[in-house]
Order: structure tokens, then C-alpha cells, then sequence
């Protein structure tokens, strides 16, 4: 088990490298399945995505100004402007600003 935390510079930078997901000759990852994702905005509102535990339920909710949710199918492709994350029902489009943290 990984956590992967990470900005845009340091993906550039080769990040992914060592999890094998970057491709250095368009900057761009390949879409990989992960645990766990929480994106932090620049005003510092966190969300949560993370697969379902199991126990039958999906759940989700609020914490202040922070969110999570549980879903089925959880993956994550970098572009160099955009953090595309996918479940089974939505693509969310998280700009590169926000800070990202995967666990795979």
C-alpha cells in the first residue's frame, strides 16, 4: 500500500515514475485503479473519494466543509492541466491547482 501525495510539479518531475504509470514524452499518465482519493482545494476544502468497504452500504457525507464518499470503481489519469478521476457514475475534472493524494 502506497500514498501518493502529489501537485503537478512534482509529476512532471517523475513522480509517477516509480509507479510506473508516466509517460515523459506527452506528460500524461495512464488511467490506473486506485483505493483512495482525496483532492484539496486551494481554500483547503477537502474531498474524499474512497472504494466501498464492503459492509453493504454506500455511504457519504459532510464534515464541515469536507466531503467523502464511497464508491464502486475508483481510477485516476493526470493530463498536464487537469486530474481526471473516474467512478462508476462521474468523471470529476480537478484542476492541477488542488493538491492530490491517491492511495493505490
Amino acid at each position: 500500500m502506497r500514498i501518493l501525495n502529489f501537485t503537478l510539479p512534482l509529476i512532471l518531475s517523475g513522480a509517477l515514475l516509480l509507479a510506473g504509470c508516466y509517460d515523459s514524452s506527452n506528460q500524461i499518465t495512464k488511467e490506473r485503479k486506485v483505493k483512495a482519493v482525496t483532492f484539496t482545494s486551494e481554500q483547503g476544502v477537502k474531498s474524499e473519494l474512497k472504494l466501498d468497504d464492503g459492509d453493504g452500504h454506500i455511504t457519504s457525507g459532510f464534515n464541515g466543509k469536507n466531503t467523502h464518499q464511497e464508491v464502486r470503481e475508483l481510477s485516476v489519469e493526470v493530463t498536464s492541466s487537469t486530474y481526471l478521476i473516474r467512478t462508476e457514475n462521474k468523471t470529476y475534472y480537478i484542476p492541477t491547482t488542488y493538491m492530490l493524494e491517491v492511495l493505490d
